[in-house]
């Protein structure tokens, strides 16, 4: 599905989706390689997660967050604080 998503994608948001989450170089390193201003790879991005949301909601995904179980019924463990040494010399 995400892969049928992406590829509905404009051109432009694809091309700096793929290159920011799949391949890793950074805004200002995008923005050298297709010849754009770090603030464009930016919006670019984040232009392309917003579209990609969407089209994933409409193809049936659910967001992550009604995904998630209920925080009631996660089982927190208390930590217990570290005993220190004492030197008793």
């Amino acid at each position: 599905r995400v892969r049928r998503a992406v590829a509905q994608l404009p051109e432009a948001d694809r091309e700096v989706l793929v290159m920011r989450n799949f391949e890793g170089p950074s805004n200002p390193e995008i923005g050298y390689l297709l010849g754009l201003d770090p603030a464009t790879v930016s919006k670019r991005h984040g232009r392309a997660l917003l579209r990609l949301r969407k089209l994933l909601l409409e193809g049936g995904l659910q967001p992550f967050e009604e995904c998630r179980p209920p925080l009631r019924n996660i089982v927190v463990r208390e930590v217990q604080p570290e005993a220190r040494a004492v030197d008793r010399s």
